[in-house]
């Protein structure tokens, strides 16, 4: 079976067994994976994954990322990209913790105040992390019309900064939240699909429960609520 995505991995840090192990299931199931490793920049690491995504797999619909230190299986990865493209989103984040105990989560919604994890749906996000993302292929092609001469003018130049810094309403935004502002300020959208159970690996494996926010004690689905 042919997949019409393609898998992105920007290894930092240790690698992570079990992690190896979900990335075997993808490459058992024959979803075409990209890998990236020593490079500490994860703006400059995700630049260059799309960049080579994008030139290798000319008939890719979706981009997926996913970072080292997440727990998935592939039914996870193979799905969300499903219900982007079914639904013709641009850009889907998964929620979950970012791996400390009553830490924020791996998202903002762009306006509601709360939301129901673990079942089927999308929320409007102001911003997702690009831990578990999937991106529409238009959204790089939208990218690349708006700024055709934009290319890397550092160390290296045969990548596009697509995950550059960002500044908006003076305010510095890193790598993924600044991707998900450029999106939003062409005039495409940014959601959290709500289904996914996934988790961060730490000191031990982090998910939304974790997050130290309001949820009932019945799963699923798991309601976070967004203070202000």
């Amino acid at each position: 079976m042919s997949y019409p995505f393609v898998v992105m991995c920007p290894y930092y840090g240790n690698k992570i067994p079990a992690h190896l192990d979900c990335i075997e299931e993808l490459k058992e199931r024959g979803v075409p994976f990209l890998p990236l490793q020593d490079q500490p920049y994860l703006d400059v690491a995700r630049s260059v994954l799309c960049t080579e995504a994008l030139k290798q797999m000319p008939d890719a619909k979706a981009l997926f990322f996913v970072d080292h230190d997440i727990i998935f299986t592939a039914d996870d990865i193979i799905g969300m990209v499903e219900r982007l493209l079914k639904h013709d989103l641009d850009v889907t984040g998964a929620g979950y913790s970012m791996r400390r105990p009553g830490s924020i989560m791996s998202c903002r919604p762009l306006d509601a105040k709360k939301i129901d994890f673990y079942v089927e749906g999308f929320t409007e996000a102001k911003w997702v992390a690009t831990g578990f993302t999937a991106i529409n292929r238009r959204v790089f092609q939208r990218l690349d019309e708006v700024t055709p001469e934009l290319y890397c003018t550092s160390t290296r130049k045969d990548f596009r900064p697509y995950f550059e810094r960002y500044i908006k309403d003076n305010t510095y935004h890193v790598d993924d939240v600044g991707f998900c502002y450029r999106v939003r300020d062409m005039g495409m959208r940014v959601w959290i699909d709500q289904l996914p159970r996934i988790y961060h690996r730490g000191a031990y494996d982090y998910a939304i429960e974790d997050c130290g926010m309001v949820v009932p004690d019945v799963l699923p689905p798991f309601t976070v609520v967004f203070e202000e």
